[in-house]
Order: structure tokens, then sequence, then C-alpha cells
């Protein structure tokens, strides 16, 4: 991928909000960037064997990725995506017609969601990697900070465990019982998990 797409405040990495919090404060931007400017163009290869229409069908799937990053593709932004396959040799001295594979339709799912998949890491991967660049005009585009990013995902991970295990606690509730926990769950889910966790296992011990 070539990624100068997307705002700031938008980007998602493993479905976190990552964005909101390496806002401006934190990393500042090397100048305020139109909304709708920037492009992502992708390249997706593959040795499985395909028609051109299958590859148009997966190009499109390329675009699933990158609004699972954050972005929507603004009206001005320039978006391509490109899919080839190797599996089909071009025969240039064949004087008759000749055979070529196609993968089954019936099984293109599996390749739909390898391409989403590789094109949402290889965006990420682009953004981790890049280096903090001083351009025209003094303007100067820093690096995304690697370990800011890991210590947020970190702290979300550990967060949605212990969701999970709180949410497997309420459904052991009879359905009044569970009905008023759900409520009560909604307006607390903000808060820090510690102390959600702590009085979540509290009203279990009420119960």
């Amino acid at each position: 991928v070539q990624s100068n797409f997307g705002r700031r405040e938008d980007l998602i990495v493993n479905r976190t909000e990552v964005g909101k919090i390496i806002n401006q404060n934190e990393v500042p931007l090397p100048w305020q960037t139109p909304a709708n400017d920037g492009s992502l163009l992708v390249t997706i290869a593959t040795d499985a064997p395909l028609t051109a229409q299958q590859c148009k069908r997966v190009s499109k799937r390329g675009s699933i990725a990158m609004a699972w990053t954050g972005a929507i593709g603004e009206e001005g932004s320039g978006d391509f995506f490109l899919t080839f396959s190797t599996a089909n040799q071009y025969q240039y001295d064949a004087e008759k017609p000749y055979s070529i594979q196609m993968f089954p339709s019936e099984e293109l799912d599996l390749l739909f969601e390898g391409a989403i998949e590789a094109v949402e890491e290889a965006i990420i991967n682009s953004l981790c990697m890049a280096e903090t660049v001083k351009g025209q005009k003094g303007r100067k585009a820093y690096q995304l900070p690697l370990a800011g990013l890991t210590e947020i995902l970190n702290s979300w991970q550990d967060f949605f465990i212990r969701l999970n295990y709180t949410i497997d606690i309420l459904f052991i509730f009879k359905r009044k019982k569970l009905l008023v926990l759900k409520l009560f769950y909604t307006l607390i889910i903000l808060l820090k998990f510690d102390l959600f966790f702590g009085i979540v296992r509290s009203l279990t011990e009420l119960w």
C-alpha cells in the first residue's frame, strides 16, 4: 500500500480508536490538512487462479480494510485498488484456444477475508514503519510513537478480557435481574475498567 489518506482523529488499530488518544496534542501534525485530501493506493497480488472479474471482486474488499482503519474515503480522496493473479500464463505462441484455471466462486470468501486482513495489516505496517521526516518549509511529519501505541492496545485488550468475564457473570442471573444489570452496565461501561469490574463483582455478591 501507499498510505497517505484519512484523518488522525479517525485512526483505528485493532478496533481501538487510537487517533483520539494519540491526537495532535500528543504528536503535532505537519500542517492542518483539509479533511478531503490524501489517497490510498493498494496492490493485491495472489497466486490463486483468478479471472479478471474475480480480481475486480477481490479489489473491492480492500476498501473494507480501509474502513477498518477508520478512514471513510473522503470526497477528494483518490483511492485505487488493483488485484492481479500470477497463476494463469499468457501463451504468446498459441494458435488455438487454450484453457485457464479459475478459482471456484463458492470459495471466494476465503480470498476476500485474506485480502481484507492483508490490506489492513499493510496499512498499519506502513504507519508503524514510517520515520520522522522534515520537508518543505520546515514542515515535520512525526513517526507514530510505537511505545504509546503498544500501551494503548494492551490496556484495551485487558479491558475487553474483563468485559467478557463480566458478561458471562451477568448471564448467570435470572431474566429480570439480568435486565436491570444490563441497564446499569450500559451506564458505567465508559468508566475505568478496574472500578467497573469492582462494582459488578459487588453486585454479584448482593444477589
